[in-house]
């Protein structure tokens, strides 16, 4: 037989494969074999684009990634220990090639070409943490679509060592993509494959039925209105971004997009719009950062009505004058995603001319298990907490401080909201706290069409005699009450100090503006808090307000507002 033979053989039977289910590591030994490819028929840019401050901090041995930052000291970066799997991945995929494109200097694509044949000569036979489907999707886009600035003045061991990492890559995908978790990753396996497919390959007969793939993958991921499963605003920000931008390499290729794949754009993008804050922010919840939609979505976007509140993922998304406001009024994800969940049940964000006020802590998700587990509890958001827990508790078999850990919740999340001249009008109730103390908590709130004034009622009540009865054998008469606290975690740029009066605390935002928080509780504290910010490598000092009163029987509330001091009120 001969050698091509052998190679057409293989390759068919590859193919076959490729209908099959075959575990990782088979997969990973199977892709090793077949023909490497010599030559790349397209090139188009990565989706995301990169920062060249970012790449000079590399240069210099200081890895920022995922918010965790690692320094190499002098070291390889692939001699770093990895300070948890999301950096790893995040090293492994290799996106910090976007950065290095961006300073385009010739020392430092030196540097990240050594980089790159040192993770070939390591890891290119399919070794390390770098062969999920979704990281090395990653990785495929960026070596194919700088590769003539990674190959350039290399020898031809390089070159070859480079290409057949590339067909191993491939293949891996083509046996694996359907493998990786269904949402974010699913979606990068399967555009990466697609990409490569169309670089390497060229459209053909194989890549339309990818393309076909992606569609009904998109249809089912993107739901008809717009949503996603895991109601991270973040993660729904990247599908729709990967989306867009296949969409446009598929149609560059002289190939249609399915029509779910173009479906899952148009009603993804308008949920997008309707959660993003004025300037583009997006609200952070469920894992999601506050990192700026991409301008393919936001472009031309039209402007905001006034006191016009909105439901959008389960998020009420109101604005009046210059104020945002946010909550989150459904149940937190089920399935695969009670992983990363937070218990952020009538959760509040809001901000006023572009300001953050408060809101939650933030994903700790970057900054390590403990804080990862912590921004997942009810204490890191501006919501209602009874009996010093939240709405939902967070379980594991390896402890309850595991970052992995179930949030399970009690009941259902129901929202109503409404409008008139006088301003926006949200109700929010929960029906978490019910199995475990009897009591539904309720969340009534206005927001005036100045948009100068936030008012809210937040009540605990047991509905009926069975919680009634529940709540007082928990806490009889003559032990301690049970404690109902509002919380309120302030942005770490608001400066906040109690009013001479005793009775208030007031709130001094970076551009001058001065509000005022007051609560009908005898109790009304300023306490220590974090604040996760994803572009800084430490977690950030900051505030929170703590309205505190006891459920006195059955029943226990809280008025509070938060309102500007105009200059004649000064």
């Amino acid at each position: 037989m001969q050698g091509r033979d052998y190679v057409q053989i293989l390759e068919r039977e590859i193919s076959e494969l490729r209908l099959m289910r075959i575990p990782h590591q088979l997969a990973v030994r199977v892709a090793g074999l077949g023909r490497s490819p010599n030559v790349l028929e397209w090139r188009p840019e990565p989706p995301e684009r990169g920062d060249a401050a970012a790449a000079r901090r590399l240069a210099g041995g200081v890895w920022l990634l995922e918010g965790r930052l690692a320094e190499a000291n002098g070291a390889n970066p692939w001699d770093i220990p990895a300070p948890d799997t999301v950096w790893a991945a995040a090293l492994h995929g290799q996106a910090w090639l976007d950065d290095v494109h961006a300073a385009d200097t010739p020392k430092i694509w030196g540097l990240a070409s050594d980089h790159v044949r040192d993770w070939l000569d390591r890891f290119g036979r399919g070794s390390g943490p770098g062969w999920a489907p979704d990281t090395v999707a990653r990785r495929t886009v960026r070596w194919i679509a700088y590769s003539t600035r990674l190959l350039k003045s290399r020898d031809a061991a390089y070159s070859q060592a480079f290409f057949k990492a590339l067909g191993r890559q491939h293949r891996f995908l083509e046996l694996q993509w359907q493998e990786t978790a269904h949402g974010l990753p699913r979606i990068e396996a399967l555009t990466g494959l697609i990409y490569a497919q169309l670089s390497l390959r060229g459209a053909d007969g194989q890549s339309k039925t990818l393309v076909q793939n992606l569609g009904t993958l998109a249809s089912q991921i993107v739901h008809s209105d717009g949503t996603i499963l895991s109601r991270n605003p973040e993660e729904l920000v990247r599908i729709i971004s990967l989306l867009i931008w296949s969409r446009d390499l598929i149609l560059s290729a002289g190939i249609d997009a399915a029509p779910g794949h173009v479906r899952a754009i148009r009603a993804g993008r308008d949920t997008i719009k309707a959660l993003s804050y004025l300037n583009g922010d997006l609200p952070r919840y469920h894992g999601g950062r506050a990192a700026a939609p991409h301008p393919m979505i936001t472009d031309n976007r039209p402007a905001m009505p006034g006191s016009t509140p909105r439901l959008a993922m389960g998020f009420v998304r109101v604005t009046a004058g210059a104020a945002d406001l946010v909550m989150d009024g459904a149940n937190a994800p089920d399935g695969q995603w009670k992983n990363t969940a937070h218990s952020s049940a009538l959760a509040l964000e809001f901000r006023h001319g572009g300001q953050p006020l408060f809101g939650s802590t933030g994903s700790g998700q970057s900054f390590g298990p403990a804080h990862a587990v912590a921004s997942r509890r009810a204490e890191a958001h501006s919501t209602i907490e009874l009996d010093g827990r939240g709405a939902g508790q967070l379980t594991s078999s390896k402890g309850v401080d595991a970052a992995s850990a179930i949030l399970t919740i009690g009941g259902p999340v129901t929202t109503r909201i409404d409008a008139d001249d006088d301003g926006a009008w949200v109700i929010g109730e929960c029906a978490h706290y019910m199995t475990r103390l009897g009591l539904r908590t309720e969340r009534r709130l206005h927001l005036s069409a100045s948009g100068l004034k936030l008012s809210g009622e937040d009540t605990a009540l047991a509905p009926d005699a069975r919680s009634r009865s529940k709540i007082s054998g928990l806490f009889p008469k003559n032990k301690s009450p049970c404690k109902m606290r509002s919380r309120f975690i302030l942005h770490p740029d608001v400066r906040a100090a109690h009013t001479l009066s005793g009775r208030g605390i007031g709130l001094t935002l970076p551009d001058g503006q001065v509000w005022v928080m007051r609560a009908d509780t005898k109790t009304l504290d300023l306490i220590p808090a974090v604040y996760f910010d994803e572009t800084r490598p430490q977690p950030r000092a900051t505030t929170e307000i703590v309205a505190m009163t006891s459920i006195l029987e059955y029943w226990g509330r809280i008025v509070w507002s938060f309102e500007q001091l105009t200059d004649a009120a000064q």
